[in-house]
């Protein structure tokens, strides 16, 4: 069994007071930002995007500091492992995107006349983002979304066709739509 560090018991002190708690994640930002800046630098090759990165490793520290376990491992690992996460993140981010535009350069030649290239392209990208998220949706998510949106049907019509309770088909939909907006504006956020 591992024996945690001063440094982890520390973290791992839920109660301390608030103070205590600053001073200890000024101490830990200190400590580890040119490590995980490093790591970062070494898997993305971009200085921006490293930057990036370490803030948002840390952001994420600090918001998951309570699943901190000192028993599981030292800040170090934990630090490190954000990390990883952070840049598999930001690789899976990158992977949609360039899906997506290459899509939208594949079929943006083909809009409707007396439209800008710009807005056929955002027509585009809104089409292909609402089929990706569509596909990603659980079935029973999908199928409420596609009665909703493409049926034209209403929360009353689609509660008969599907069996399900109104109240479920309203969430459903509702969290369906949360997903949705969400995406659309971690790409807007990501140009």
């Amino acid at each position: 069994m591992r024996t945690p560090s001063g440094e982890d018991s520390a973290l791992s002190h839920r109660e301390a007071p608030e103070g205590a708690q600053d001073s200890l994640w000024d101490h830990l930002y200190a400590r580890y930002h040119g490590l995980v800046f490093a790591v970062a630098l070494a898997e993305v090759s971009h200085w921006a995007d490293a930057e990036d990165v370490a803030q948002r490793v840390f952001v994420r520290a600090w918001r998951s500091r309570e699943s901190f376990d000192p028993v599981k491992g030292g800040v170090r690992s934990w630090l490190l492992a954000i990390t990883r996460n952070v840049i598999s993140d930001l690789r899976a981010a990158r992977t949609r995107e360039r899906s997506l535009r290459e899509a939208v350069a594949s079929v943006a030649g083909f809009g409707e006349a007396g439209r800008g290239g710009g807005e056929v392209e955002e027509d585009v990208v809104n089409r292909l983002l609402v089929t990706s998220e569509l596909d990603r949706l659980a079935e029973h998510q999908r199928l409420v979304v596609e009665l909703a949106f493409f049926a034209n049907l209403t929360h009353s019509e689609i509660a008969e066709d599907t069996g399900l309770p109104i109240g479920t088909v309203k969430s459903q939909l509702r969290r369906a739509l949360h997903r949705l907006r969400g995406r659309r504006a971690c790409l807007a956020g990501s140009d």
